[in-house]
């Protein structure tokens, strides 16, 4: 048995979001096209997609204030994602 291991990586960006938001971002998007691009600046994470049929963008915030935590949206970038 063949013994497969992921290396210990550091990310320039991590965003944590609620996975029924993702879901929710991912099905919508996925209508126009079946490739979502995913972009990061300081406070703010983008989702797009192009396709012939057309375009479509949802940019998200950093929202760690009050409510469940299961809501929040953390956006921690030390380097932008292209």
């Amino acid at each position: 048995m063949e013994h497969l291991s992921i290396p210990e990586t550091e990310y320039s960006s991590v965003v944590t979001i609620n996975s029924n938001e993702f879901s929710k971002i991912c099905r919508e998007l996925f209508s126009l096209s079946e490739t979502l691009t995913i972009t990061t600046q300081v406070g703010q994470v983008h989702f797009s997609v192009e396709s012939e049929a057309g375009s479509g963008r949802i940019k998200l915030g950093q929202n760690d204030v009050g409510g469940d935590a299961n809501e929040r949206t953390l956006i921690e970038v030390n380097a932008g994602v292209e």
